[in-house]
C-alpha cells in the first residue's frame, strides 16, 4: 500500500495520544469540542442503518443457496462486504479518543490540546469511510435496478421485493453517512493549521490531505437530487390481485376449470346404450394352471482349502478359470472378481512367508473361506 492511499489502508497504526500546551483561543476550543461531540452522537446513533445492515446480512444467508446463480444477490453481497468493513473501522472509538484530550473547560491561554497528529489521523479516517459509503451507494443502486428487473419478470417476486427494499433502506442511509462526512470533515480541516506537534510528523510528507472531501471523491451519487414522481397507478402490476390470489392458487384455478371442461365434454360425447338389449352374460372358466418357472441356479462348488498347497492351486485355478468362478458365486463382476483374486494372492503370499507357523498359516485360510462364503 502507497502512502498515497493511506485512507485505504486496513489497520492504521494510529500517532501516540500525546497533549500540547498551544496558545489558542476560547471560541476555536468550543467549536472543536461542539463538532466532535456531535460526530460522536451522530455516528453512535446509527440503529437504522445497523438493522438493515444485520437484515441484509440475514437475507443473503438465506438465500444463497437458493439464489446463488442469482445477479442480483451477488451485487448485495459486495454491499455487506464493504459494510462489515465500516464496521471494523470503529470510527465512534477514534472520535471519542479524540474528544477525551480536548479540555473540559477553558480558562486562559495557554490550554492542552491534542496534537495535530492526532487530528490529521482522525481526518484520514474519515476518508476511508466517507470512500466506502460512496461504495455502498453506489452498489445499492446497482442492486436495486437488479431486483426491480427481476421483480418485473414475476418469478419469486416477493424475496426480490424484500431484497429491493433492504437494498433501498441501506441506499438512502450510506448516502446521509457519506454527505456528513464530507461536511464534518470541511469543518474540522481549519482546525489542522491550528494545532501543533511536539514530536515528528505522523502524516508522510508525500500524502496530502484534500481540502474539500466531496471534491475528492467525485461521487454524483451526492450531488443528486431526490424527485418525488406521482403517480395514478401502483408501482407493481402484480398488486392487482386481491389479497388471496397467490400465483399457486391461480395455476389450481386454472387446472381446475380445465379439468371440469374435459369432462363435462367426455360426459356429453358418451354414447346413449339402450336397456332393451343387454345380452347374456357369459362365464367362461380358466382350467389352465399357471406355470410359475422357477429360476435354477447352478449350485456352487465351494472349494475345499485345508492346507497351503490347496490355497496355491485354487489361486492358479481362479486365475485361470475366472468365468466358472463368477457364474458360481452370484454372477460376479468384473471388479469383484479382481477384488477376491488380490485378496487370495494376498493371504497367499504371506503363508508362505509364514509357513513355519502354522497359526499364522490357518488364520490366512480363514480369511480366504470367510471371503468364499460371502459370495456363495
Amino acid at each position: 500500500m502507497t502512502s498515497s492511499e493511506l485512507w485505504n489502508v486496513k489497520n492504521l497504526k494510529s500517532p501516540p495520544k500525546l497533549t500540547m500546551k498551544i496558545n489558542i483561543q476560547e471560541k476555536d476550543v468550543a467549536a472543536l469540542i461542539d463538532l466532535t461531540s456531535e460526530a460522536l452522537s451522530t455516528f453512535n446513533d446509527q440503529t437504522d442503518f445497523e438493522k438493515e445492515a444485520a437484515l441484509l446480512s440475514r437475507f443473503i444467508y438465506c438465500m444463497k443457496t437458493k439464489l446463488r446463480h442469482n445477479k442480483g444477490l451477488k451485487v448485495a453481497a459486495k454491499i455487506n462486504q464493504a459494510l462489515l468493513r465500516y464496521l471494523r473501522t470503529n470510527i465512534t472509538c477514534q472520535i471519542e479518543t479524540f474528544l477525551h484530550t480536548l479540555p473540559r473547560s477553558f480558562l486562559e491561554p495557554p490550554t492542552y490540546m491534542p496534537s495535530r497528529n492526532m487530528l490529521q489521523y482522525l481526518l484520514v479516517r474519515l476518508q476511508g469511510v466517507a470512500k466506502l459509503m460512496v461504495r455502498v451507494v453506489e452498489t445499492s443502486k446497482i442492486a436495486a435496478q437488479t431486483f426491480e428487473e427481476l421483480i418485473s419478470i414475476g418469478h419469486m417476486w416477493k424475496i426480490y421485493f424484500v431484497g429491493f427494499g433492504i437494498v433501498s433502506r441501506i441506499y438512502v442511509l450510506s448516502r446521509d453517512i457519506a454527505k456528513y462526512c464530507c461536511r464534518l470533515y470541511s469543518l474540522l480541516f481549519p482546525f489542522v493549521n491550528v494545532l501543533q506537534n511536539s514530536i515528528g510528523e505522523w502524516l508522510p510528507n508525500e500524502y496530502i490531505l484534500p481540502k474539500d472531501l466531496r471534491l475528492w471523491l467525485n461521487a454524483d451519487c451526492l450531488d443528486e437530487v431526490d424527485k418525488r414522481v406521482e403517480i395514478n397507478k401502483p408501482f407493481l402490476s402484480l398488486f392487482k390481485y386481491e389479497a388471496g390470489d397467490s400465483d399457486d392458487e391461480l395455476f389450481v384455478d386454472r387446472i381446475t376449470t380445465k379439468q371440469s371442461r374435459t369432462v363435462d365434454a367426455l360426459m356429453k360425447s358418451k354414447p346413449e346404450i339402450s336397456a332393451e338389449d343387454l345380452g347374456i352374460p357369459v362365464l367362461r372358466k380358466i382350467d389352465t394352471k399357471k406355470q410359475r418357472r422357477k429360476k435354477k441356479r447352478s449350485k456352487c462348488v465351494q472349494p475345499n482349502i485345508q492346507t497351503l498347497d490347496d490355497l496355491k492351486k485354487f489361486e492358479n485355478d481362479f486365475k485361470n478359470n475366472v468365468e466358472k468362478y463368477s457364474d458360481n458365486y452370484k454372477k460376479l463382476d468384473k471388479m469383484q472378481c479382481s477384488m477376491l483374486h488380490k485378496l487370495v494372492l494376498k493371504c497367499l503370499k504371506r503363508s508362505t512367508k509364514n509357513v513355519n507357523d502354522p497359526v499364522k498359516v490357518n488364520g490366512y485360510l480363514n480369511e480366504v473361506r470367510k471371503a468364499l462364503s460371502v459370495y456363495d
